[in-house]
């Protein structure tokens, strides 16, 4: 399936069968899986998964990613600990199994420092317009534009490039409670809706730095830090240059065949 992403016109996104590569953001396909009651059960469900989201999408070659535990977010994360709101759960023996059942028979893969998220969009961004992202999350879904697929609730979701563009400085300004993001004080989903209500595009990041400098709850210097962290919280890694300033580097991954992998 070949993707040609239109700007703003998602219906007019084009699609032809066959030759799509599918950028899978693996990290919940394992927790979709790993509750079932054994080991051999939970690889089977994971096989199922892929292939029938694979098939759904009509791609014949993948990328599978992974994320690890210690990224470069954790470094970033000043005024509250990244994800630092996330109580520890105690996962299921197959879990780990599980994962690296993912690595070794699939050929999934992680990267130091890095989040699935950034590695699918930045995958994505590398093999348009043939790639096709698989997530449930909705960073992914949102702020990356395209036409991808929900493995979830077996959805397409089609997102315009002005909406992902509205979706990052939404975040700024509210911040993502979920990864323990904090955002401007008092301001949610609503009120950072608002504030960007009218306002030309272009101009949503001078109008979010300008309501991190002018809050009254701290000076402008303390401001401008905020908003800097805030963004470079919110913000999905997408090109090189993206990974280089942060003293990243984008792993050289090609797409595995489906038939290779069953042929190995």
């Amino acid at each position: 399936m070949t993707i040609q992403k239109v700007i703003d016109d998602p219906d007019g996104i084009h699609l032809s069968k066959g030759d799509g590569i599918a950028i899978i953001d693996a990290d919940s396909m394992i927790y979709i899986c790993m509750g079932a009651p054994t080991l051999r059960a939970c690889k089977l469900k994971l096989d199922t998964l892929i292939l029938n989201s694979m098939e759904s999408t009509n791609c014949s070659s993948y990328i599978g990613c992974l994320s690890v535990s210690d990224t470069f977010r954790v470094k970033i994360g000043k005024t509250k600990a990244y994800k630092g709101n996330r109580t520890e759960k105690t996962l299921p023996n197959t879990f780990y199994p599980l994962k690296e059942y993912a690595q070794e028979a699939w050929g999934f893969f992680s990267a130091p420092g890095l989040e699935a998220d950034d590695l699918v969009c930045a995958y994505a961004e590398k093999y348009d317009p043939t790639a096709m992202v698989l997530s449930i999350d909705k960073d992914v879904l949102q702020q990356y534009p395209g036409t991808h697929y929900n493995y979830r609730s077996n959805e397409v979701v089609k997102t315009s490039r002005k909406h992902a563009w509205w979706f990052l400085w939404m975040q700024v300004l509210a911040g993502d409670p979920t990864d323990n993001i904090p955002g401007l004080p008092g301001i949610g989903l609503a009120k950072a809706t608002k504030i960007l209500e009218g306002v030309n595009p272009p101009d949503y990041p001078l109008v979010c730095l300008r309501e991190y400098i002018e809050s009254d709850k701290w000076d402008t210097t303390e401001g401008m830090h905020r908003f800097k962290e805030s963004y470079d919280l919110v913000y999905l890694l997408k090109t090189p240059g993206d990974f280089a300033h942060y003293g990243l580097t984008l792993p050289a991954i090609e797409p595995k065949s489906i038939t290779e992998i069953w042929k190995s």
